[in-house]
């Protein structure tokens, strides 16, 4: 038996593939699961296919896991993967995807004839609050308000949504507002972009409100320098590919970013890469007065953040 699995969110895929191995399980009972990963270094096809071909010592079922990875497609002998699965039934194969395999494509022509294949999306962010409630079901109560101040901290990353919830199914109460504000801190990197974006659209009201944030969770102003600097660098990076012709995929494939990333960067550029890398050498110079001693960290980045939003 063949299942494929498309989606990008390893949280819902290996909840899927629970679920598939639930299933089997209480069909075939003991399964022998094995996994293997095209992205990691040592993997080597021949393991793959020996696993298929090879019988259980104990009679169990085998259950086998192939996380596929297009930039190693080279590593991947497809005639005989299709081969194998084309032949062999003796055991259940699950093939996970991030996106669509190409319509020309030997091993997709096969898989619509022979696997049963189903698209794991994300839940829209609309529907985060939902999810949340659904997830905390016979673990904890968690009120409606809760779960869009939750959804709203961590927004898609469903992998640090599973983290929280871990930690509020042991409050031992109802989860409020009151628990989501106390345990469940804003995303950094969510507020570091935020405050790079503000200062690139000259927005002071913004830039403020979120330094004022990373302050209260005890961020060094140091720190933050060096963090603000990493997100500029990133922007100047994209735009400086893209002024070069770069189009989004080969800046994407650079830049070891995704598609999404640079395309959402591309689409809110506010000012061009000589201006960012201004403001990245603006920051470097401040860090060296700073760490010589030269002039207070926090009145250093305050000062800076007043001269580049203009207040």
């Amino acid at each position: 038996m063949i299942d494929v699995l498309i989606g990008k969110n390893k949280v819902l895929i290996d909840k899927e593939i629970k679920d598939i191995e639930k299933t089997t399980a209480a069909t075939y009972g003991d399964l022998d699961r094995m996994e293997f990963n095209m992205a990691d270094r040592d993997f080597k096809f021949d393991l793959l296919n020996e696993a298929m071909h090879t019988i259980s010592l104990f009679g169990n079922y085998q259950f086998i896991i192939l996380r596929y990875s297009d930039k190693d497609s080279s590593k991947l002998d497809e005639a005989s993967l299709i081969e194998t699965l084309t032949h062999f039934n003796d055991f259940q194969f699950v093939l996970v995807l991030e996106k669509k395999l190409l319509a020309s494509s030997k091993l997709k022509k096969m898989l619509d004839k022979n696997a049963k294949t189903k698209v794991v999306a994300d839940p829209r962010e609309a529907d985060i609050s939902h999810y949340i409630r659904q997830q905390a079901k016979g673990r904890f109560e968690i009120s409606e308000g809760a779960a869009r101040s939750l959804a709203g901290r961590v927004k898609m990353d469903l992998v640090r949504l599973q983290q929280e919830m871990l930690k509020l199914e042991n409050v031992g109460e109802p989860i409020e507002v009151k628990h989501i504000e106390m345990l469940v801190s804003s995303e950094l990197d969510d507020n570091v972009f935020r405050l790079s974006d503000a200062l690139l659209k000259k927005d002071g009201k913004t830039a403020i409100e979120v330094y004022q944030e990373l302050l209260a969770q005890r961020l060094d102003p140091i720190a933050l320098m060096g963090l603000v600097a990493s997100s500029l660098r990133r922007l100047y990076q994209v735009g400086a590919l893209s002024e070069s012709g770069y189009g989004n995929e080969r800046i994407a494939s650079t830049l070891e970013m995704s598609d999404k990333q640079v395309g959402f960067i591309l689409r809110n550029q506010y000012r061009n890469s000589w201006e960012v890398l201004s403001l990245l050498n603006e920051l470097g110079t401040i860090d060296q007065g700073v760490k010589l001693g030269k002039v207070d960290r926090f009145i250093a980045f305050e000062l800076f953040l007043m001269k580049v939003v203009g207040a």
